[in-house]
Order: C-alpha cells, then sequence, then structure tokens
C-alpha cells in the first residue's frame, strides 16, 4: 500500500510519461503561485525531467519554485544542475557556490560543485570544494549516532 506522498508521485510521474511534460509542469506550477506544492515533488519532477533530457519544462518548473516556492538546498541544486545542462557553466558555478555558502551544512552542494569545476578543467578549486564536502559529510557521520540496543528496556528501580 502507498502512502499519500507515494501515491502524489506516482500520479505526477505517469502524467510526465503519458503527456507532454508542459502539460504536466504548468499546472503544478499554477498551484504553486496560488497556494504553494511541496518542494519534495518540484525537485522530484525537476529531476526526473533533467535525466530525461526534458530540459525546457525542467527549467520552467524550477524558476517558478526559486520565485513562488519555499527556498531549499535540493531546488538550489536542480537549478545549477539546470543551469550546467543550458550550456551555462560559469553562472552555474557561480550560483552553486553562493547556495554551497548560504547553505553551509549540506555536503551534496559542495560535492556537486566539485564535479562541475573538475569537469572544467579547474583542480584546484575542484579539490577545495570535494575537501568541505567530505569534511561536512564525516561531521554528519559523527552527529548522527545509532540508537542505542537497550535504550528505554531498563527496568525502573522500584523505592521501598
Amino acid at each position: 500500500m502507498r502512502t499519500p506522498e507515494q501515491r502524489e508521485w506516482h500520479r505526477l510521474r505517469e502524467r510526465l510519461y503519458r503527456r507532454d511534460p508542459v502539460l504536466t509542469v504548468r499546472p503544478v506550477i499554477a498551484v504553486l503561485k496560488k497556494e504553494g506544492y511541496p518542494t519534495y515533488y518540484i525537485w522530484r519532477m525537476a529531476k526526473y525531467l533533467l535525466n530525461r533530457g526534458k530540459v525546457d519544462p525542467a527549467g520552467e518548473l524550477l524558476i517558478a519554485a526559486k520565485r513562488f516556492g519555499k527556498a531549499h538546498p535540493l531546488i538550489d541544486k536542480e537549478y545549477g544542475t539546470w543551469l550546467w545542462v543550458r550550456g551555462e557553466r560559469d553562472a552555474a558555478m557561480s550560483f552553486l557556490e553562493k547556495s554551497a555558502k548560504y547553505w553551509s551544512c549540506y555536503s551534496f552542494l559542495y560535492s556537486r560543485l566539485s564535479a562541475m569545476n573538475a569537469a572544467v578543467g579547474k583542480d584546484g578549486a575542484a579539490d577545495k570544494f570535494m575537501l568541505i564536502a567530505i569534511k561536512l559529510a564525516k561531521r554528519d557521520a559523527v552527529q548522527v549516532k545509532p540508537a542505542s540496543r537497550n535504550a528505554g528496556t531498563q527496568k525502573k528501580k522500584r523505592n521501598g
């Protein structure tokens, strides 16, 4: 049985697959403008479209998300990817660098920025950003400790 989130994503993905992506993206943008739309679906749709080479509808969605939606690092990541795919490499790297500094606790933005710099031959910058990404990822791994197996199973001592 699917959760409501899974059902909504499945519905959107089916519409993207069966119809012209523009016919799916534009109603989502209209809802986003009027009452907002969950960031998760916008991110998934943009990623889905970019992975399938549907650059223009993905761009429409991402621009609307940046203009009318809530700020989110995953939207910024896909927006930077969209700029890159369109051939605006300097703009993509500049945008992601600003975004990575703003959302300084997310290693995936620095990792993406490192990959982009490596792709254009800026090895020094690529190494710098990868080291930051590794540092942040290690910090996150240390902060998220697994719960103890015996947590909450100890019997309370009785007074008396």
